[in-house]
């Protein structure tokens, strides 16, 4: 079993600028490129929020793949 392993990770969305989070902990904006560590087999949690559009949260478990995120935002219904 490989421990310790991390993950490269890219966000990018359509629009631009949506807040980055992991695990509630504030990260940046996108499109961002980060290193992701695994957190033994629990999932690593990121969030994206950018105001007027609905929030998007993922749950990944780095393997040493890169985890490659493409979103285009849904706009909230007013």
């Amino acid at each position: 079993e490989k421990a310790g392993q991390a993950s490269r990770c890219l966000i990018l969305t359509v629009p631009a600028d949506a807040e980055i989070y992991i695990d509630n902990k504030k990260s940046g904006k996108s499109p961002i490129l980060f290193t992701l560590v695994r957190n033994a087999d629990s999932p690593r949690i990121i969030t994206i929020k950018k105001l007027g559009y609905l929030t998007v949260e993922k749950e990944v478990i780095p393997d040493g793949d890169v985890i490659r995120i493409n979103l285009n935002l849904e706009a909230e219904r007013k």
